[in-house]
């Protein structure tokens, strides 16, 4: 029927009914037929005037009300087959009947096109023109069944007999056939025909071949959607990609040019404040301190004021300091460096970022901490770039652009170069993970695998019977870590695990740095020894200078100068005295003003300690978050790159045994898949269907696909569409969106449907290649008519003839088993027109032929009333099997 806005509708009395509904489940389980409705005439309540109507699809039989089954969906054509036998008045369809269920259809489906038959069925010699009267606008069909396998080919009327049931199969056959319902038929060959006017009866016959291309579809679409290990080149204009040489190089490097285009989202860069300049002691000042200094010293005090001049310094530093002490080492960050649970496993990076967010704000309790960016554009970034190196497709970002060789696009053909198969992670011997629980790595997990190396160390240590066996696990985690390294996936993982331990290793060394700058020495001991040596020699200076005062006083009291000399030359020696004891003070305290400047310069740098391990958590929390997030992606990229399209599930097609008992008219077949000429034709197509940037349409699809396993989730998804995905929120508390999406997408990755993109474009190709069509349809399995068991044809010899049937019909006549002998129309016996038909329906083919003759009038027909009313002698008796 091909199209599902078109609905296949077949009503009879109850006799036929059953009989047509046991056949037509049998042809549909064995995919055969498509979906078809058929309705009981004599079923029903006279009170209830809802009709009960049997569903046919795939085998199944579900049973319903026809006009509520009509309402449900909306159907552009519907077709009617009313079906009379005319030997049984139990199973002819009354005027009435007809009248009343073609209301019933036009009612439940006022816009839809309607096609109305009433096809009359009988055997040889039957009174056909006694039983029905034609109805105005219904194509009213004579079929008598009989044994023929092609138009041109001799013909044998079949009788209906309970031991025989090719008469009953034929019946079935024919109206399959009329309507379009085979396999593979578009439409039927009543749809843009009117109907005879005058209530006329048109003769018609039957003949088709339905091919069952199943088991050659499924083996043809699994070598082309199985692209998971190595991709083909795709085609660039009129010519193939280049694949490249060196496939490690060329993923490392795009891994490379994505973080340098997206470096913000890696630690910044520390700035470092100039250092003060040493502070000018002005003349005041010196004299203030060399007063202070040698009044200490005439106490024995020589170290009070070097310590009076340290605690004024440390003061300058007590609000750095303070602003920057949280309780020593923290106990919180040490966890959280370290990734791992109080019992030995691997931290979820939703604790590492909850235990990371504490840790910040003891180290700024007055900062408002802001959420992390979101890197909505690197992710588009990460997985485009993925796909450039495999589809050579131009994304946008000429940084992230396809690779070139020499003027030609270059592609890796490689899957697991650009994302290794999530099969290729890193598990631990059951001795081993024993003592390590739950330390199974993603692929590209850099991160675990060198806290896991750090594990393997620690134990190794603790558990020394384990040595050997732990040193080969370690040698074989080293080589894991460098292979995943090496692709275009790991290396961004690697990149970013890089960054997160130097950062991590930052925060330690400034933890350091301002436990050191914040621990209060006081005057170091040399300096203590200093300070007495210099008391000494400022104490020996003074007394000297001050024996030159008496001296001149003296002098001046015994005459021996004048009091006008003596108080000059007190004047200059107490000038000498405080001039040089300063120059003395101030040349024997550089040592300490060099240890007090830089006491000074702790504010400054606990100031910067501070802002630096602030900035170095920021980014350590960034870091995190993307880390986390990369992890999804890539989880979420590697399932898909490993099937872009989809894959064919295992389907068990059922075994055509239909053929024997069948009559010629109608043959059933099934294809052979011929494993060289599938192999042949899908590179051919391939070649066709991979273009550049082929990748994108399935990754539209791929995101667009909502597994089971998100539960609930798929409702929120469905709304927002992928764009929730780069937002990542925690819309439940249940976890962020992206982490629960790219688990669930794993997961389902191994039963995922076929792109539909993909599939309409291989139906494409189907349609157009008849050459490679015809090719891979050439042998058909049968099943042989007289002994039932399977034989392979040709499909030349299968189809018989069928499809070189032409229109004019030529000399083609109907048997004459149902034409009145009395007959005045000249070509009663004529065959009209024939139609012959090969359609398809991807592979599966249906080739008809349906015949049809001169609209005839009842009297034209065999009737049963005796010579004397005009119509001849009687009929003789059948001459075949009696029927039931």
């Amino acid at each position: 029927m091909g199209s599902l806005s078109e609905i296949v509708i077949i009503a009879a009395r109850r006799p036929v009914a059953v009989e047509f509904t046991a056949i037509l489940r049998d042809w549909s389980a064995l995919q055969l037929i498509e979906r078809t409705l058929v309705v009981d005439l004599d079923a029903g309540d006279v009170a209830d005037p809802r009709r009960p109507v049997v569903v046919i699809e795939s085998g199944v039989i579900q049973t319903g009300l026809l006009q509520e089954l009509l309402t449900e969906d909306s159907y552009a054509r519907a077709r009617l087959c009313v079906v009379s036998r005319i030997d049984e008045p139990t199973s002819a369809v009354p005027h009435g009947l007809l009248s009343s269920i073609l209301n019933e259809v036009r009612v439940s489906l006022p816009t839809a096109a309607l096609v109305q038959a009433h096809v009359l069925t009988g055997g040889p010699n039957d009174a056909w023109g006694d039983v029905v009267e034609p109805l105005p606008g219904w194509h009213t069909l004579a079929l008598s069944p009989e044994q023929s396998s092609a138009p041109d080919q001799g013909a044998a009327p079949l009788f209906r007999s309970a031991a025989d049931p090719r008469w009953l199969l034929h019946v079935v056959g024919s109206v399959c056939t009329l309507l379009g319902q085979w396999r593979g038929q578009d439409g039927s060959v009543l749809d843009d025909r009117s109907a005879p006017s005058g209530g006329a009866i048109v003769p018609f016959r039957a003949f088709s071949r339905s091919l069952r291309a199943d088991a050659v579809e499924s083996v043809l679409r699994a070598r082309l959607l199985d692209v998971g290990a190595r991709y083909p080149a795709p085609r660039v204009d009129t010519t193939a990609a280049v694949v490249i040489d060196d496939e490690e190089q060329a993923a490392v490097g795009m891994a490379d040019d994505l973080l340098r285009k997206h470096y913000d989202v890696l630690p910044r860069q520390r700035i470092f404040p100039k250092r003060p300049p040493a502070e000018r002691i002005g003349v005041f000042e010196a004299l203030k301190q060399f007063f202070r200094f040698l009044l200490n010293a005439l106490k024995n005090a020589p170290r009070h004021l070097a310590d009076s001049l340290v605690r004024a310094t440390a003061a300058k530093t007590a609000g750095a300091v303070q602003s920057v002490v949280f309780g020593g080492a923290d106990a919180g960050f040490t966890v959280v460096v370290k990734g791992v649970r109080s019992d030995g496993s691997l931290a979820s990076w939703s604790e590492f970022e909850s235990g990371l967010e504490s840790v910040m704000e003891r180290s700024a309790p007055s900062a408002q901490m802001a959420a992390p960016p979101q890197k909505q554009e690197l992710w588009q970034d990460f997985v485009g770039a993925g796909m450039t190196l495999l589809d050579a497709g131009r994304r946008g970002s000429d940084d992230l652009g396809p690779r070139m060789v020499g003027a030609q696009r270059a592609v890796i053909v490689t899957t697991d170069r650009v994302a290794p198969a999530a099969k290729e992670r890193f598990t631990l011997p059951a001795h081993i993970a024993s003592h390590l629980p739950s330390w199974e790595l993603e692929v590209g997990d850099d991160i675990a695998g060198w806290r896991l190396f750090e594990r393997l160390v620690a134990l190794r240590t603790s558990h020394p019977h384990l040595a050997t066996d732990i040193t080969a696990q370690l040698q074989r985690l080293k080589a894991w870590s460098a292979e995943s390294r090496s692709t275009y996936v790991g290396r961004v993982g690697h990149r970013f695990g890089e960054s997160f331990r130097a950062t991590i290793s930052e925060v330690d060394e400034l933890n350091r740095k301002i436990e050191a700058l914040q621990a209060s020495a006081g005057l170091p001991d040399e300096l203590g020894e200093q300070q007495e040596r210099l008391a000494r020699r400022v104490r020996l200076f003074s007394v000297i200078s001050w024996l030159f005062v008496a001296l001149f006083l003296g002098l001046a009291v015994g005459g021996v100068i004048t009091w006008l000399w003596s108080i000059a030359l007190m004047f200059l020696s107490v000038l000498t005295w405080i001039v040089g004891g300063t120059l003395i003070y101030m040349r024997g305290q550089a040592q300490l003003f060099r240890y007090l400047h830089r006491r000074g310069q702790t504010a400054t740098e606990l100031e910067t300690a501070r802002q630096h391990r602030l900035e170095a958590l920021e980014d350590l929390r960034r870091l995190s978050r993307a880390y986390r997030q990369y992890l999804d992606w890539s989880r979420a990229f590697r399932a898909f790159v490993h099937a872009p399209l989809g894959r064919v599930q295992a389907e068990a097609v059922p075994e055509l045994l239909a053929g024997q008992g069948m009559p010629r008219n109608f043959g059933l077949g099934e294809a052979v898949p011929d494993p060289e000429v599938v192999e042949e034709v899908a590179n051919r197509w391939k070649d066709r269907l991979f273009r550049t940037e082929w990748l994108s349409g399935c990754w539209s699809e791929f995101q667009s696909e909502y597994p089971n396993e998100l539960g609930d989730l798929r409702y929120a998804l469905r709304r927002q569409g992928p764009s929730l995905l780069l937002q990542d929120p925690n819309l439940d508390g249940q976890g962020p969106v992206l982490t629960r999406w790219s688990h669930a997408v794993a997961k389902a990755a191994e039963r995922r449907a076929p792109s539909r993109d993909f599939l309409a474009r291989v139906a494409e190709l189907t349609e157009s290649d008849t050459q490679d069509r015809d090719r891979l349809l050439d042998a058909v399995r049968i099943c042989d008519h007289q002994t039932g068991e399977p034989v392979e044809r040709n499909r030349a010899s299968f189809v018989g003839g069928l499809d070189q049937v032409r229109g004019d019909a030529g000399p083609t006549t109907f048997l004459d088993v149902m034409f009145s002998p009395t007959k005045t129309a000249l070509d009663a016996l004529s065959v009209r027109e024939s139609i012959s038909r090969t359609q398809y329906q991807g592979l599966t083919m249906a080739t008809t032929v349906v015949q049809l003759g001169e609209a005839l009038q009842p009297d034209q027909f065999r009737s049963g009333k005796p010579p004397s009313d005009g119509y001849g002698p009687p009929d003789p008796p059948p001459t075949g099997p009696t029927f039931v």
